[in-house]
């Protein structure tokens, strides 16, 4: 039985004859990626289409995107810096199509910095009304402590750590 023949083209250049190969896409924009076979007589042929975007410092944030938000396309450093001081990291807002340059990611009038502030705010208030009702009572002997809220779990206002459940 014939093996075959097999001929990979990129963009219509012979890039390989064996049964598989590995070829860099070096041409930003589509490239047409065809394999044709020639078995018994038989002849056959596939083609896949891949866009490659550029990203010149590879840290997976589209050169044009970095450009249009005032970013470095030069430094991959640039994707996990947060311009707009929201928590949120320039690949997270990439990821998400929001404004790295604007903290108010959700377009409802209030930075996410506000936001988080006030869910603080109101988790504290809620903690000190259930501490002043005596709700409270007897918690400690079950090895829960109720500390001052901070958006970090694990970690109260002085970053030590609160004691968990004991199970």
């Amino acid at each position: 039985m014939n093996a075959g023949s097999f001929t990979w083209q990129v963009n219509g250049n012979t890039v390989g004859t064996a049964r598989t190969i590995s070829t860099p896409l070096t041409a930003i924009g589509v490239n047409t990626i065809t394999l044709q076979v020639t078995a018994n007589a038989l002849n056959g042929s596939r083609s896949i289409t891949v866009t490659v975007i550029p990203d010149y410092d590879r840290d997976g944030l589209p050169n044009a995107w970095e450009l249009l938000h005032q970013l470095n396309p030069l430094d991959a450093t640039d994707a996990m810096g947060d311009e707009d001081g929201d928590t949120l990291s320039n690949s997270d807002e990439y990821a998400l199509g929001t404004n790295p340059r604007s903290g108010d990611t959700d377009t409802d009038g209030f930075k996410r910095q506000c936001r988080n502030r006030r869910r603080h705010r109101s988790a504290r208030s809620q903690q000190r009304a259930q501490s002043q009702s005596g709700a409270q009572r007897g918690i400690g002997e079950h090895g829960l402590h109720i500390n001052d809220y901070d958006p970090i779990p694990g970690r109260n206002r002085r970053g030590s750590a609160t004691a968990a459940a004991g199970r």
